[in-house]
């Protein structure tokens, strides 16, 4: 009897682990002992465009140390800001501006071309550094990546090691010295926040009954002799890398080995942002530019996060801070506190659930290597004169040509083939308007798209579709941002005149030129992507299938003819000279 007691007991025990199992491995999943490291290249098209230009001539400014900018060409308004130098910052110069504005706020702005050849070398260049250290690379965009080095200390021990055997550190302190006092004070303040990764606790919130338990991690570096040591060498101002390596701990000795290497041997600098997660390492990585390391753990996040602005939280956009700053959220911080059903009501569930555990550090993405399929395929293009009735025939289709080109070449690069067309234009008072269709079959032809386009150009800007037996549906169009935006009051109740096909003397106030405006980007779109599956055969495919057939018929035929020939041949030498003559085929 009493032995049953306690196997009845024992039995209840176990069902009371099972039920609140998924309970406790929930709550330690998000941060339990995971290395992550995002790193971001600063101000990568700059970077590497000064790099190109100081190899092509030493002697040359370096774009860095100015204020600059690639953007494009001031005189033709080809394009806008995609990369700054600080200095250009300063003159309140911001990414995605157009040249133009940004040529007013700093007249003396040096602009540099945009050179894709090169950024390519570069990426590829810095991608390659960083699978030295960590076989889970995951690159999601060209200058930037997410690396998992969970567990991997030992193995940055061994790279450590193997680079001061092989001198590759030497060298690196003969070419540029010593560290930087600024790069000391840095690691010093990093030293000085830091635990080992498997020598935290988790602590619960006792101030608010009603919440969820908060995790916080507990900094204490154990070996306070050797961070003495470590201390005493950076402020010597002579600290060298093989020394400060040997003493740093992980993830630390990772993150300076990375970052100076990419530096050293590439020319330009990256941020790093470490934490137990994708989301706070990527937030930490934004924190202070250029060239430094920053680490973003939980309990950090109230120090280092909480106090920015809501719209530079992950994940943000401008339309959504709007939002949160009209209800009086101004910061994360804010953000991280409000109640979540007040954001799920303001935002959307999906949306409210996301800034409230994004603005407390949740994030249960893992990095990986797997690169999601593109959702879309487009490409845009600032037109250098605007676009109006008097050359829609000849610029406009020039540039809609070069641009159904473009992203046919990138739809047969991936092996897709799209099913909607979208036409985007952005008018002179710089606004986006779009319409889009599906297509009767899916495609990624550059001539169908170029047709699929045009016809949604002349139904976008004049207000009617002048080919009637089009390859795209008879479905209504639908406006990505609002076709005709705010403006309803230059819109006119004139039906269009399909008689009059006079492209100069347009008689219809529907389309976007007979309100007034003129362009000034145009863009094509792709969505709704498959591989080919769901196509049906077009009689095209029929006569390339044919054709495919027919050669494959021909090849074999003369595979036949070879082999009968040999087959002849092999019979009249045995005849002659006996069966040895021919073996396994082989003449001998």
């Amino acid at each position: 009897m009493f032995f049953t007691q306690i196997y009845v007991c024992f039995l209840n025990f176990c069902a009371i682990l099972i039920l609140i199992k998924p309970f406790i491995f929930d709550l330690r999943t998000p941060y339990s002992m995971k290395t992550i490291f995002h790193i971001d290249v600063n101000s990568a098209f700059l970077s590497w465009t000064a790099v190109k230009r100081l190899k092509d001539d030493p002697g040359s400014i370096d774009l860095r140390s100015i204020p600059s900018a690639i953007g494009g060409d001031t005189e033709t308004r080809h394009g806008i800001i995609t990369a700054k130098s600080i200095p250009a910052g300063n003159y309140g110069i911001k990414t995605a501006m157009p040249v133009v504005k940004a040529m007013e706020l700093c007249p003396d702005l040096v602009l540099a071309q945009s050179d894709f050849t090169t950024y390519r070398m570069y990426s590829e260049a810095f991608i390659d550094i960083l699978r030295k250290y960590s076989p889970v690379v995951e690159q999601v965009s060209i200058d930037e990546a997410f690396l998992d080095l969970t567990g991997m200390e030992q193995s940055i021990k061994s790279l450590i090691f193997q680079q001061i055997v092989d001198g590759t550190l030497h060298d690196r302190d003969e070419t540029i010295g010593p560290l930087s006092s600024l790069e000391c004070s840095q690691l010093i303040q990093l030293l000085k926040n830091f635990t080992l990764l498997d020598e935290f606790r988790f602590s619960f919130s006792t101030q608010d009954d009603t919440k969820e338990p908060l995790y916080e991690t507990c900094y204490k570096y154990s070996d306070s002799e050797k961070l003495e040591t470590l201390i005493h060498i950076l402020n010597s101002g002579c600290a060298q890398r093989t020394e400060l390596l040997k003493l740093l701990p992980f993830p630390l000795n990772a993150a300076v080995l990375i970052k100076d290497e990419i530096r050293d041997t590439l020319g330009f600098t990256v941020n790093v942002g470490i934490s137990l997660n994708k989301l706070l390492a990527k937030m930490g990585s934004d924190l202070e530019k250029p060239d430094k390391i920053h680490t973003l753990y939980p309990s950090e996040i109230a120090e280092k996060m909480w106090k920015q602005p809501i719209g530079s939280l992950f994940g943000c956009g401008g339309k959504t801070a709007l939002k949160l700053e009209k209800i009086g959220i101004h910061t994360i911080g804010e953000a991280a506190v409000m109640d979540p059903d007040i954001l799920t009501a303001v935002l959307g569930e999906n949306s409210g659930l996301y800034i409230y555990n994004a603005a407390n550090g949740n994030s249960y993405s893992s990095v990986s290597e797997h690169v999601e399929e593109a959702k879309s395929i487009s490409n845009e293009l600032t037109t250098s004169q605007d676009i109006d009735i008097s050359n829609l025939e000849t610029e406009g289709t020039k540039i809609l040509r070069k641009l159904a080109e473009q992203v046919s070449r990138r739809l047969k690069k991936h092996g897709l083939f799209a099913g909607t067309i979208g036409f985007t234009v952005k008018t002179d008072d710089f606004k986006r308007r779009s319409i889009q269709r599906k297509f009767s079959d899916s495609t990624n032809d550059t001539e169908v798209i170029y047709d699929a386009a045009l016809d949604l150009m002349y139904e976008l800007l004049l207000g009617f579709n002048p080919d009637p037996a089009s390859n795209i549906s008879s479905e209504p169009s639908t406006a990505l941002d609002a076709t005709y935006g705010s403006d309803s009051a230059r819109t006119s109740d004139t039906r269009i005149d399909t008689t009059n096909r006079d492209f100069s003397l347009p008689s219809s106030q529907t389309g976007l030129f007979g309100m007034g405006y003129k362009i000034r980007l145009m863009c094509i779109s792709t969505t709704n992507f498959d591989h080919g599956e769901y196509r049906q055969m077009t009689f095209d495919d029929l006569i390339k299938h044919s054709a495919s057939l027919e050669k494959e018929k021909l090849l074999s035929k003369k595979r036949m003819m070879k082999k009968q020939k040999i087959d002849e041949l092999s019979k009249t030498l045995r005849l002659k000279f006996g069966d040895h003559v021919v073996k396994k085929g082989i003449i001998s």
